[in-house]
């Protein structure tokens, strides 16, 4: 298994067949979730940021979704460097 630390509180383990978010708690850690990749592990966290962000347009959240994408390929984009 390999473990890729985002920050000081979350961070995706990599398992056979999965890349599963965790979210690092006082008491315990939480799964999140389990994805098919990376970047849809890293989009899922960065849209539940979005969701926090409060009253949006559709055009914000939209740009939000944009920065979202850039965000996630330019993180791949690196890792293969």
């Amino acid at each position: 298994m390999t473990t890729i630390k985002i920050n000081d509180t979350y961070r995706v383990e990599i398992h056979n067949y999965d890349f599963v978010l965790i979210k690092h708690g006082k008491k315990h850690d939480i799964t999140l979730g389990y994805f098919p990749s990376l970047k849809h592990a890293l989009a899922w966290l960065k849209r539940e940021e979005v969701k926090s962000v409060g009253t949006l347009t559709i055009d914000e959240y939209i740009n939000e979704l944009r920065k979202l994408e850039n965000w996630t390929g330019e993180i791949l984009n690196e890792q293969k460097n």
